[in-house]
């Protein structure tokens, strides 16, 4: 490509792996955010440096065309990232430490914000202790952090897929990670004037199976703007505004990483209004102590860039496309000891642009054509029609102590495609999972 050839390319969607589109751009992209953010700019200032990093990048750098689903992911979901990791890593970096603390610390900063670490290591804050100022960014906010471990069985209960030609069944041993960063309530409970990211949730998972992909599962929600209102009976709602990122990753068999019917669900830029109620009951409640607590949770998301899998489009394992999600979470808690909940999720994902089957069996004749036109991205959202994804989640809560508590889960995942030139196809699968987490 000569240079700057990207300034006259036209915009594609290329064919790289879904990791690297959904969230490893997302991850890059936080670098640009947090180099703003490192040196004193606002959050809503150090939202264009990914967007302005990741138009760089597309039209000066890349060897390839410039790919629109690179700029999005990166752009906007980098942002997200990008917030998220300089608050939880302002949280471990403290001039005020010293000793094996304070090692530790810069370690765990450094690995959450490289670039923040990166910074104290050129300027030497590192190394420096300071008795009278931490060197915090944020103002503190109060936190919970949950560290969990257990198992995943999962199957399949629909025909067998194409792409994967088997049906599917495994345990999977997992780490899972829970982190809450905030008050939904801090302008009624504290008095704060609510600000971005002042309340966000963080989940992560990581699997321990070679046939699965370490990273099975991140979700973001951070808040970005809130109108909090105290109602009677003791209801409280909190009225938000979110950016959201959520990614699903799955394999179907070992040496194939084509999903079948398992769940793949990628959200890297995505923004929705939700409303959150709480109410407390006093004591005594069925002959209990500590009273009982009823949550709702809703959110209605615009969806600029989406993904899930692919059941036909022969280039990418899953379809890139646009389009709505609803979250609906319901928590009952007792006594403190027990909780039983559900977690409903549901994606409209529009796949507006496809290659015929014709076209795509000129490819499959000439190879050299289709060397060229997947390398520098085929023009292409995937199978050209509509998704429906559906993921349910029913668990139960025992709280064995403050710290510790062990978690039961059912899962239940539904996809439906309505292609332009294929058949309808409809994929469900199944999750039990166990695990015990402790509360740091």
């Amino acid at each position: 490509m000569p240079p700057c050839g990207n300034l006259s390319d036209s915009w594609v969607w290329d064919n790289d792996s879904f990791s690297g589109n959904q969230f490893a751009h997302p991850y890059h992209g936080s670098m640009f955010y947090n180099a703003a953010r490192e040196h004193g700019l606002s959050y809503g200032v150090s939202l264009l440096y990914p967007l302005a990093g990741s138009l760089t990048w597309e039209l000066f750098c890349e060897t390839n065309r410039p790919a629109i689903n690179d700029f999005l992911s990166t752009g906007i979901g980098g942002a997200a990232i990008g917030e998220v990791t300089h608050r939880v890593s302002d949280i471990f970096f403290d001039n005020t430490k010293r000793g094996p603390q304070r090692v530790v610390r810069e370690i765990i900063g450094t690995f959450l914000n490289p670039v923040r670490g990166l910074h104290r290591i050129m300027s030497g804050e590192m190394f420096r202790v300071n008795r009278f100022n931490a060197g915090k960014k944020e103002e503190p906010m109060p936190y919970t952090f949950q560290i969990g471990t257990g198992g995943r069985y999962i199957y399949d209960r629909a025909p067998v897929h194409p792409q994967a030609g088997i049906r599917y069944y495994e345990t999977i041993p997992y780490l899972d990670f829970r982190f809450t960063y905030g008050n939904h309530f801090n302008h009624l409970d504290e008095g704060k004037s609510p600000r971005a990211y002042d309340y966000f949730e963080l989940y992560s998972l990581v699997n321990f199976a070679p046939d699965q992909p370490t990273v099975g599962e991140l979700d973001i929600r951070g808040r970005i703007g809130s109108r909090q209102y105290q109602f009677p009976h003791q209801w409280k709602l909190d009225l938000g505004f979110y950016q959201n990122i959520k990614y699903i990753d799955h394999y179907s068999k070992e040496d194939n990483e084509d999903p079948g019917n398992l769940a793949l669900i990628s959200e890297a830029a995505s923004f929705g209004v939700g409303l959150f109620f709480e109410r407390p009951y006093s004591p005594p409640f069925w002959g209990g102590k500590k009273g009982a607590t009823l949550t709702h949770d809703f959110m209605l998301s615009a969806v600029p860039l989406g993904g899930s899998a692919a059941d036909y489009y022969p280039f990418r394992r899953y379809n890139y496309g646009t389009g709505t999600s609803v979250r609906y979470r319901f928590q009952f808690t007792l006594n403190r000891r027990f909780s039983i909940g559900n977690d409903f999720y549901f994606m409209r994902l529009f796949i507006l642009k496809g290659k015929t089957p014709e076209k795509l069996a000129i490819y499959a004749n000439d190879e050299l054509h289709y060397r060229k036109e997947v390398e520098d991205g085929i023009d292409a959202w995937g199978d050209k029609g509509e998704q429906s994804i559906l993921q349910n989640r029913l668990y139960f809560q025992c709280h064995f102590s403050h710290n510790l508590h062990l978690t039961l889960q059912h899962e239940f995942n539904l996809r439906h495609g309505n292609y332009r030139y294929y058949p309808a196809i409809t994929g469900k699968s199944h999750e039990w999972k166990a695990g015990i987490s402790y509360a740091l």
